[in-house]
């Protein structure tokens, strides 16, 4: 009888829908598969248990570290629990690391360990991050990110061997129909203030200055009745300065995946917005794209490099969100051949089949 591979999934933090499509798919080409993360909620916990894949979280209990010693503290019991964790699982066929964070966390005692490494960001910004993922990189089996350009950064910053795999942040499941019920209560709750026939111009994602969405939020307002701007997800400090911009605008809390889907299918159009002040940005690989690609929403997405597939395939327009009057242009258009535009997006969330892909990097590993 042939014996069954293991692999295991690792990430400090809570999964994300890449590292989660990941697992899925490992368990779809025959790996028993463990997720071990720092936290997990519990529709997480539901979604990758349903498919098949084991869950473990570290650190169920510990408060989001706010202060560098709670941080310090938070990264060293990850470390600890980390190693703990894989020493008692004994053989792993596969071990996926499942970003900077995690990797760094674990320590140079990685470097002895074989292991795929997915790195999300670029952290051209940020030279600690740059100058200590050298030897991660360059020691991983494989390097996997989820954009092209960023791959050919990587390989250019740390003399990699050959150049990173592109894998697309595009959910391996999506459940295409829009309209779904929206079964978290917050989310239920806000979006049941709005007119049923209300067109709603979402921006679902972390609520940042780096991705200022104020002036969408303000050609929303000038168009009046029967359109509303809602703003959905983490707020990082920046949500103030959007009520103070928009003040009509609709606020939606956090919603854990995979349930914020629920919340993105009920959107008019999607918005998608990165600034200028670093590499990382201009060369965005949102996985919001392919989110509201599978339910076929036009896209609204500013004028860096990285949003500029929503143009090419013709599933959106891109705007300079300094010059209103181009906002309030694209945004009409956008309504007014909206079948066109959503047609064409989820023609582009077609394009590529995540399994495949996740199972040729495994493959090569």
């Amino acid at each position: 009888m042939a014996m069954t591979l293991k692999a295991l999934v690792l990430t400090k933090g809570r999964p994300n829908p890449p590292q989660m499509s990941v697992a899925v798919s490992l368990v779809q080409v025959g790996y028993d598969t463990l997720f071990v993360a720092s936290q997990a909620s519990e529709a997480t916990r539901r979604y990758l248990e349903g498919r098949g894949v084991k869950m473990f979280e570290l650190q169920p209990n510990a408060a989001a570290p706010r202060h560098l010693l709670t941080k310090a503290a938070y990264w060293w019991e990850f470390r600890r629990k980390a190693w703990h964790m894989l020493e008692q699982q004994g053989r792993v066929d596969l071990l996926w690391i499942g970003s900077a964070d995690t990797a760094l966390a674990l320590g140079r005692r990685l470097l002895q360990r074989a292991y795929i490494f997915q790195i999300h960001e670029l952290y051209d910004s940020l030279p600690f991050y740059r100058r200590h993922l050298r030897d991660y990189a360059r020691a991983a089996k494989v390097v996997v990110v989820p954009e092209a350009n960023r791959a050919a950064i990587f390989r250019s910053w740390y003399g990699l061997r050959r150049t990173p795999y592109v894998l697309p942040n595009k959910p391996l499941e999506h459940p295409r129909q829009r309209g779904l019920p929206i079964t978290n209560e917050e989310a239920r709750a806000a979006l049941a203030t709005v007119p049923a026939d209300t067109r709603l111009v979402l921006y679902q994602g972390i609520i940042h200055p780096e991705r200022d969405i104020r002036p969408v939020g303000q050609a929303v307002a000038e168009l009046g009745p029967g359109w509303k701007f809602v703003v959905a997800g983490d707020d990082q400090g920046f949500l103030g300065a959007i009520r103070a911009a928009c003040p009509e605008m609709l606020y939606v809390p956090y919603v854990p995946p995979p349930q914020h889907l629920e919340v993105t299918s009920r959107a008019t159009i999607g918005v998608l917005a990165y600034c200028f002040d670093n590499l990382n940005n201009v060369f965005c690989a949102p996985n919001k794209v392919w989110e509201y690609a599978g339910f076929g929403l036009p896209m609204l997405g500013n004028d860096v490099p990285g949003l500029r597939l929503i143009e090419e395939h013709q599933a959106g327009l891109c705007a300079d969100f300094h010059q209103p009057a181009a906002v309030k242009r694209a945004l009409v258009e956008l309504v007014r051949n909206q079948q066109r535009y959503s047609q064409a997006a989820r023609l582009l969330y077609d394009r590529f089949e995540v399994g495949e892909l996740v199972q040729e990097i495994a493959a090569a590993a």
